[in-house]
């Protein structure tokens, strides 16, 4: 979770280490008050990001709703103090480590729609690549999707601009990239689609559900998810040919 939150705490807090040096020379070898190390803060970064994800899971597991600061901040192992020095509040907190994880996701998602592509053959395989990277995205991000379920059964909690700044990081992206390889099949003429919002939320209904939901409370095995996808896909494929 690479944010300006973080970076100026690690930024701090090498500034600090640093310092430790005999004669206020720096233990890396430069003069305090230099420019820090970019190795030394991406290691605080990263062990500040590890923290801030932890607070986030127990927002999750206690409800973000009912999740205090206090609470927040000793899970993070920081004080509130530092907390409120870097985040406003715990929406922005939220916020920042949604908004990145979710940019997560749809990373994953792009780079593996756009390399199964450049293989596929055929319509229906260029449908399935789209149809196996929606699958694999909960199943690549288990902590993304729960942190979402848990959201969902507090919407009225959360302020517009959290739940705007998740959609625009990751689910915005998701659907215009599956728009994007939708308008290339029906410019190819393999399909005919007039509306491209539905026809996504059509794809994804048809591909992902079966596969999501699992059987009596297990995953399907590869062999039946593969199976599933592929009678969505072709369902998918019928509903939009092209006209005679």
């Amino acid at each position: 979770m690479r944010t300006p939150a973080t970076r100026q705490l690690a930024h701090d807090d090498a500034q600090v280490l640093d310092r430790s040096g005999p004669s206020g020379v720096g233990a890396i070898g430069h003069e305090a008050g230099d420019l820090v190390s970019p190795l030394l803060v991406d290691e605080i970064d990263g062990v500040l990001e590890h923290r801030w994800d932890r607070a986030v899971v127990l927002g999750r597991d206690m409800g973000f709703a009912r999740a205090t600061v206090d609470a927040i901040a000793a899970e993070a192992s920081v004080s509130t103090r530092t907390f409120y020095k870097h985040f406003r509040n715990k929406d922005e907190l939220f916020a920042t480590v949604l908004e990145a994880s979710a940019a997560a996701v749809a990373d994953d998602y792009e780079a593996s729609v756009r390399a199964g592509v450049q293989t596929a053959l055929t319509m229906h395989e260029r449908l399935g690549v789209l149809a196996s990277a929606a699958t694999k995205q909960a199943l690549g991000h288990p902590e993304h999707f729960a942190m979402i379920r848990q959201i969902s059964s507090e919407m009225a909690h959360f302020p517009p601009g959290v739940l705007a700044a998740w959609r625009n990081a990751g689910p915005d992206r998701v659907e215009r990239e599956t728009i994007a390889q939708l308008r290339a099949l029906n410019d190819d003429g393999l399909l005919q689609i007039d509306n491209f919002k539905r026809a996504v939320r059509h794809f994804l209904a048809l591909t992902t559900t079966e596969v999501n939901a699992g059987r009596n409370g297990r995953p399907l095995s590869p062999r039946a998810a593969e199976e599933a996808i592929t009678a969505g896909v072709e369902v998918f494929a019928r509903g939009y040919a092209p006209h005679e």
